[in-house]
């Protein structure tokens, strides 16, 4: 398989292995894009959150990813939906 750029060029901090039993109000598991975006948005709660991920972070399917967040997706289905129909904005998605 190929590496992504990302892959290529990122510097990934290392972590200790997670080897007792913990106590934690928000666990989420996996490290990628997803999992880091929401341990983000969550950080200024007064919960007690963890992330765990098997490997590195952000390395598997977000790391074969352009790592582009976007908001505007659901402009393009609207659009789709108004010029031809949902089976199309469906087919796109």
């Amino acid at each position: 398989m190929n590496e992504s750029y990302w892959q290529k060029t990122s510097q990934h901090p290392c972590f200790k292995q997670l080897n007792k039993d913990i106590k934690t109000d928000i666990l989420i598991i996996g490290g990628g894009l997803s999992g880091i975006s929401c341990a983000y948005q969550l950080k200024e709660t007064d919960k007690q959150i963890t992330v765990v991920e098997k490997d590195l972070l952000g390395c598997h399917t977000s790391g074969c990813t352009t790592a582009k967040i976007t908001l505007l997706q659901d402009l393009i289905y609207q659009k789709l939906v108004k010029h031809y129909n949902i089976e199309t904005a469906y087919l796109y998605y």
